[in-house]
């Protein structure tokens, strides 16, 4: 039996204690706008950050740095198995010019625990709740070897 299933990933984008949540247009595969981290579907044979960087270019115009994945999950999708990978990341740009979605907001994590509807989004939001206080030293960090 040959397993199949879909690889996305997802951008936290972090900007002084804050994040970009984006609300998603309805579609066929989910007819209800959503609130999330942007996020979109690996091409074959595309690496996770390649796919990262080209999915923000194309759903917001925007030029992200990947820093560490975060946390990652699965989810039913048509059926599917589809595994999200999910990646704090920083950008220069904080203005960002939406296609796939109605609306985006810079906001605080408990504000993003109220958004999201699902209970992964929820556990990701909780897992960076607990990192919230240890990532101003270490994106520092970041940035200085870089």
């Amino acid at each position: 039996m040959s397993a199949k299933f879909i690889v996305a990933v997802s951008c936290i984008l972090w900007d002084d204690g804050k994040v970009l949540v984006a609300k998603r247009l309805p579609r066929k595969d989910l007819p209800i706008d959503i609130w999330e981290f942007p996020s979109g579907r690996l091409e074959e044979n595309e690496e996770p950050l390649e796919g990262l960087k080209r999915e923000m270019r194309e759903e917001l115009g925007i030029e992200v740095q990947p820093l560490f994945i975060v946390d990652a999950y699965k989810i039913l999708r048509k059926g599917i198995p589809t595994i999200i990978l999910c990646y704090l990341c920083s950008s220069d740009q904080k203005e960002v010019k939406l296609t796939e979605h109605s609306e985006s907001r810079w906001v605080d994590l408990p504000e993003a625990l109220d958004l999201f509807e699902f209970d992964d989004q929820k556990n990701v939001v909780k897992k960076l709740q607990n990192f919230k206080p240890l990532l101003p030293l270490y994106l520092s960090k970041l940035v200085k070897t870089k």
